[in-house]
């Protein structure tokens, strides 16, 4: 029976500490014991925990044999539930890897094995304790591996700062609480007319981000664009130092990633580094954190605005669903034009965009011919029509200046108005003001609003009594789309906003 047992306890540890691993790999490999999925896995030992009195107070057998399979049977239940049914699966990269090989290492050599050689009794009692013990494998595991990873990735990052140094591309850095991935793509649509341009995969944004992409270079580029980000204090200054831009863009400020910045002056300072570190540097002047850091630089500075002057700026907007229609003045030329992204918000990104494009000589016709070439990137509000309902896909990662923008988008739509929402969910602190604010947004743009995931009760409350509209809340997204047969009908807009993206 020791040998099932321990069999057992083996199994459920390697397979939950997969689990366990999706929670620190989502985290950068910092384990997290708040995590929801390690929560509802200690209310699973909690339960289990009865098991071990059973055993120890057991005196006929009995309740010896039922410990063993009232143990049994909530192990397996606990570890299909909680690992085999999520979504989200480990994705298997080399430090995943070798990770999870020390995590069942672990496993082995401090329950399994122990478990083998203690008395019968004991051996229950112990492997009654897995619920609780199993994350500490995945803690261990994640301390073993940290530091030679570490310093692989340093080393890495160092080898491929060292090797863009020696060429001579112009280096371009795009930071901000938002709109960097779509200045990105804005940016090198719009140099591609002159330059060879190459720039940073998909959303990547950190040190080692960039130096993926450096390490794909072939030497002929003449433009290389990396969005910076940062999730806590030193992350923007570290990449500046290493990759050392030439010149920044800012888009702008907001509460995003409060978890680790304790205040939006933090983010501000944070952001500002990239204007400190290069020679030339663009704002975005909309957003007021961005126009204070235009205001205090002292070296070359370029400012973009909608409806203001600037070096670039916009102005005759009109925003729709099937495009943004405006006048772009730059060079003190103007241009009538429009594009296929929608909403204000990627206006600021495409004027911001051709301030530095203009900067760097491209022709104004080949910036006009670029704007009027941009495709929406998918979930970032983009237009859909299907089965007779019109989709505003604005799925991907939200924050509250998106939402006012998109919601000017939705207004320009005539018939009934139904928005999904979950809310802001990288808020920390600012948590509960940015779901209330959401809700309230919400309350005065859409006719219907569904409501689902952790932050529903706070969207809800920032609805408010006086909403005239239909609400629905459920629990999770999956149990909302349910209803939505019913809930829609035909010539509806459904306005998707944050973190929906497979909703479709």
């Amino acid at each position: 029976m020791k040998w099932i047992v321990a069999g057992l306890y083996a199994i459920t540890c390697v397979v939950t500490s997969l689990r366990y691993l999706v929670c620190a790999q989502k985290n950068n490999y910092v384990f997290v014991f708040g995590e929801k999925t390690f929560l509802y896995w200690l209310i699973i030992a909690v339960i289990s925990l009865p098991t071990i009195f059973l055993a120890l107070f057991d005196n006929d057998g009995y309740l010896f044999e039922t410990a063993k399979i009232i143990w049994s049977c909530i192990v397996v239940a606990a570890a299909y539930v909680y690992t085999m049914s999520f979504k989200t699966k480990l994705k298997f990269t080399e430090r995943a890897t070798k990770n999870y090989i020390v995590c069942v290492a672990f496993s082995i050599l401090f329950a399994t094995i122990p478990t083998v050689f203690l008395s019968e009794k004991i051996s229950v009692c112990y492997s009654s304790c897995t619920p609780l013990i199993s994350p500490l494998f995945t803690l261990f595991s994640t301390i073993f591996t940290r530091e030679y990873f570490e310093r692989k990735n340093r080393e890495f990052v160092k080898k491929q700062a060292e090797r863009l140094a020696d060429t001579n591309v112009i280096k371009i850095g795009i930071t901000g609480s938002f709109g960097k991935t779509s200045c990105k793509r804005i940016l090198t649509e719009m140099l591609s007319g002159k330059y060879k341009v190459i720039s940073t995969e998909s959303n990547y944004n950190t040190p080692m981000g960039i130096a993926l992409t450096v390490e794909k270079m072939k030497g002929e580029e003449e433009v290389f664009i990396a969005e910076m980000g940062a999730r806590k204090k030193g992350d923007i200054k570290y990449m500046c130092e290493k990759f050392k831009p030439d010149i920044g863009i800012i888009t702008g400020v907001c509460a995003q990633h409060m978890q680790t910045f304790k205040s939006l002056h933090e983010i501000y300072m944070e952001k500002n580094e990239l204007s400190k570190a290069t020679a030339v540097c663009a704002f975005n002047c909309n957003d007021k954190y961005a126009l204070k850091m235009y205001k205090e630089r002292k070296g070359i500075k370029l400012r973009s605005c909608i409806g203001k002057t600037g070096d670039a700026y916009a102005d005759n907007v009109l925003v729709s669903l099937e495009n943004t229609k405006f006048d772009l003045h730059l060079n003190n030329e103007v241009y009538a034009t429009e594009t296929k992204l929608l909403g204000r918000h990627n206006l600021q990104n495409i004027v911001l965009c051709a301030t530095i494009a203009s900067y760097l000589g491209v022709d104004g016709d080949k910036i006009f011919s670029a704007i009027k070439n941009l495709a929406p990137a998918p979930h970032r509000l983009e237009y859909l029509y299907a089965n007779g309902i019109h989709i505003l896909d604005d799925g991907y990662n939200s924050n509250e200046v998106g939402i006012r923008y998109a919601t000017e988008v939705v207004d320009s739509f005539d018939g009934r108005k139904v928005a999904v929402s979950q809310g802001i969910a990288e808020g920390g602190k600012e948590r509960k003001r940015l779901n209330l604010s959401v809700g309230k947004t919400l309350s005065e743009h859409a006719d219907v609003i569904i409501l689902c995931g952790a932050n529903r009760r706070l969207i809800k409350r920032g609805i408010g009594k006086n909403y005239v509209g239909k609400t629905y809340v459920y629990r999770t997204l999956a149990a909302a789309q349910k209803h939505f047969g019913k809930i829609l009908k035909k010539g509806d807009l459904l306005f998707l906003q944050n973190d929906l993206p497979d909703i479709l």
